[in-house]
């Protein structure tokens, strides 16, 4: 009815175009591709300080304009997957169905849908709404535990925390997911797999995880497995460490963008160093099949290098860049976007007198590569 809930139309399309992908054509990883790619602007966008909320109140055109922007779009059409994932989504789909037969040829408030979705969900969702689409902010999501003396958690809880200037804790609905390295039949190490999940409501501060206490702690804990909610996610030392080691061996794209981007997070907040980070790119990115994480994480890797590295290590850094990416290119499949994105990026890293005359090397044709 007026420009205060045009945001639904935006987000909605959004969600709906990137769940249609997924569930009824043979793009069936689109999902990824919104982690890697739309969901970081979104995150960008939110911890900004020009964030705003999803919903907020259009007094006028000048308002409407400055105010679609990544979180509208990004950030919003992850808001209704985290609603999707609360209220299911047989029940969002026949809430969906309900809203559409009872407004049918007119013009509704989003009150409209949310009473259709509590009427087919049962959960009351005025609270939620006002914790998702009324505040600003991104929350962040830590794993707390201890560990019994065989390998086992003791005690298990997930911590959420929000900056003082968006401090709004919201409640999630999330997957927590275990991955452990298999053995291959010559007894290397073989695939990074999921070997538990559980999917649990996250509300308040600290919500303690029954489900996980007496399992054996895995080679990598992943919160907000499935990519449910809208949260920054902490990896815990021993996951970052299988991480770094081991992503590439991840054969689930959606896993392998979750924790691309919790290693990217951490490292934004200087809670992993930037060599950490550089290392975790060089190591995995090669064998990275999805073309958004392959544009995204380069890039980030890059900006690690140049702003967020210590001075002190900044030249060694620039140095293992990129000669990192001198190795990623040379190891390429010919011809592939693999090939295509590391020359850039080698092209972009170039510092070295040696790198210098690779690039002119390449422009002359005294330097070729297979397929390039």
């Amino acid at each position: 009815k007026w420009w205060d809930d045009l945001w639904l139309n935006e987000s909605f399309a959004e969600w709906a175009c990137y769940h249609a992908e997924a569930e009824a054509t043979s793009y069936t990883d689109a999902w990824t591709g919104f982690a890697n790619m739309r969901k970081q602007r979104g995150y960008r966008a939110d911890q900004l300080p020009s964030t705003h909320p999803i919903a907020t109140d259009m007094v006028d055109l000048h308002a409407v304009e400055v105010n679609f922007d990544m979180i509208t779009y990004a950030k919003g059409a992850a808001v209704l997957k985290q609603l999707v994932a609360w209220v299911g989504l047989e029940p969002f789909l026949e809430g969906l169905r309900e809203y559409f037969r009872d407004h049918a040829y007119d013009n509704t408030e989003f009150i409209d849908l949310l009473t259709a979705l509590e009427k087919a969900s049962g959960r009351e969702l005025s609270g939620w709404a006002q914790e998702w689409l009324q505040t600003a902010g991104v929350n962040t999501i830590t794993p707390v535990f201890e560990l019994a003396d065989d390998g086992s958690y003791s005690s298990f809880s997930v911590r959420q925390t929000a900056i003082d200037a968006q401090p709004t804790l919201r409640r999630h609905r999330l997957g927590i997911g275990l991955y452990n390295k298999t053995m291959s039949d010559a007894g290397a190490d073989g695939e990074l797999v999921r070997s538990e999940y559980v999917e649990v409501d996250v509300v308040g501060e600290l919500t303690e995880i029954g489900e996980l206490v007496g399992k054996a702690q895995p080679d990598l804990l992943l919160l907000n497995d499935g990519d449910l909610t809208f949260a920054k996610v902490r990896l815990d030392e021993r996951s970052l460490a299988t991480a770094v080691a081991s992503l590439g061996d991840c054969t689930d794209s959606l896993t392998r963008a979750l924790i691309w981007s919790a290693a990217w997070d951490m490292t934004r907040d200087a809670e992993l160093a930037a060599t950490d980070f550089v290392e975790l790119v060089l190591r995995n990115l090669g064998s990275e099949s999805d073309s958004w994480g392959l544009t995204a994480f380069p890039a980030f890797a890059a900006q690690a290098v140049t702003q967020y590295a210590a001075p002190a290590n900044r030249a060694a850094l620039r140095d293992r860049w990129e000669q990192g990416l001198r190795a990623l290119l040379e190891g390429a499949e010919p011809a592939s976007d693999h090939q295509l994105t590391f020359v850039r990026a080698y092209a972009g890293a170039a510092r070295s007198d040696q790198a210098a005359a690779d690039l002119e090397a390449l422009l002359d044709g005294s330097l070729t590569f297979d397929g390039l």
